[in-house]
């Protein structure tokens, strides 16, 4: 391809110059892409940015500092959170269970080894690193779903008393069960085989796909409205029941990073304009990864903030 691209541009191989320029690669391209495997186009690119000197993009400082500081803040919250309950001498509730399950998930995204160009990586290296995102992919829906249900069962432990309050919370709890087991069943099968969802990067994978895409779309959407509807629903009990100023305003800070953790998975939805439609996956997937990170983190610091409490109260009485 090179060879026929220099004849018809009359560039001499000895012209470094003239076979860096854009106009050259513009005429490369489409041969490579029609007459190369992926491992060769590859090849030829990381030679190319070798020789031509072209800058290197490196997204891999901001995937550590992200994950460090947000994951520093939940892994703090919780701790808070275990603190609080034993310093008030209570026991672990369901929520406090699943919100440590949902840390533990959480740490697992720390660090997927992205955000380099896929030909600036060793070949024998991107199926493991694929491998990483496809369970990470898995990890974060089972993060935010738990974290969902953390949150539910500590409000129908407030507002216990309001028969229609609980119903709404063990619906919200169901549909958020199910939200979670079919996006992570999708998710796990999005391949068949499902080694291809490592290795159909390629192009030698044989099966079948589903469209990612448009799943991710649907699941992003739908985890949207769900977190606008359980941070909607205390506002009439709030109204209704007798309750202290410092209770409510517990709860007032708890809505408030809830929302702030909506507007996060909102703007998260920028990041899945590129999903599923680069050809350097390693790279332009990096924000899809930070902003699940700080989703996640923020989501578990919500479920943390009534333990918390007890933790500030034994330290602070006059609180």
């Amino acid at each position: 391809c090179t060879i026929v691209a220099a004849s018809e541009l009359d560039c001499p191989p000895s012209n470094v110059t003239c076979l860096c320029s854009n106009g050259f690669w513009a005429a490369v391209s489409p041969c490579i892409q029609t007459h190369c495997s992926v491992r060769e186009a590859l090849t030829a690119t990381n030679i190319t940015a070798d020789t031509c000197n072209w800058p290197s993009s490196n997204r891999q400082q901001i995937l550590k500092v992200i994950p460090l500081v947000s994951g520093t803040v939940a892994t703090m919250a919780v701790g808070s959170r275990l603190a609080g309950h034993h310093t008030a001498k209570t026991r672990l509730k369901t929520e406090d269970y699943l919100t440590i399950i949902a840390w533990v998930s959480r740490l697992r995204m720390a660090e997927n080894g992205m955000g380099r160009n896929i030909w600036d990586i060793p070949q024998e290296k991107i199926s493991y690193i694929l491998k990483l995102f496809y369970i990470d992919e898995i990890l974060y829906i089972t993060c935010i779903c738990l974290t969902k249900i953390a949150i539910l069962l500590y409000f129908a432990r407030v507002f216990s008393p309001i028969l229609w309050f609980r119903i709404a919370v063990r619906v919200s709890i169901t549909t958020t069960t199910l939200y979670n087991i079919t996006f992570v069943i999708a998710l796990a099968l999005q391949c068949v085989p499902v080694t291809g969802a490592w290795t159909a990067w390629d192009g030698t994978f044989r099966g079948t796909f589903i469209d990612l895409k448009v799943m991710w779309w649907v699941a992003a959407a739908l985890n949207i409205a769900f977190d606008f509807g359980i941070m909607s629903l205390p506002f009439w009990p709030l109204r209704e029941l007798q309750m202290s100023l410092k209770i409510k305003i517990q709860i007032g800070l708890m809505l408030g990073v809830g929302f702030f953790v909506t507007m996060v998975s909102i703007l998260r939805l920028q990041s899945l304009l590129q999903f599923g439609n680069t050809t350097n996956p390693t790279y332009d997937h990096v924000p899809l990864g930070y902003w699940s990170t700080l989703e996640m983190c923020f989501g578990l610091v919500v479920t943390c903030m009534p333990s918390v409490r007890l933790l500030l109260l034994h330290v602070f009485p006059q609180l």
